[in-house]
């Protein structure tokens, strides 16, 4: 089962995905549903078009059963079905988990400005 411990270790099609961040300024606030995962790009059907995503540089945050969770983009810039081997090991986790505290600081204080 996905959830925000494990979500680097499975497939991202099918998932709901909201895109947070992006270099490219007509990316942020894209959602829709993942449809295909390449090594470099994630496809997301937004209901209207059809949006090829680059990892690099992104931020994105996953609709799951238990609530969402903000993944790195250049965390997850390799091929789906290398992501079990190499993102299960503990300094990829390690680096994975101090981005979302770190993104969740960041956006509490954005908050608080407001």
């Amino acid at each position: 089962m996905r959830d925000g411990k494990n979500i680097l270790q499975h497939e991202f099609i099918g998932l709901t995905v909201r895109v947070m961040g992006s270099r490219c300024e007509n990316h942020p606030g894209l959602s829709g549903t993942v449809i295909d995962e390449t090594m470099n790009m994630l496809i997301i059907d937004t209901g209207k078009k059809i949006m090829k995503i680059p990892k690099t540089g992104s931020v994105f945050s996953f609709e799951l059963s238990d609530g969402t969770v903000t993944v790195d983009g250049d965390t997850i810039g390799i091929r789906s079905e290398d992501r079990t081997k190499r993102l299960g090991k503990p300094k990829v986790l390690r680096r994975f988990k101090e981005f979302q505290r770190d993104y969740r600081s960041m956006t509490k204080d954005q908050d608080n400005d407001q």
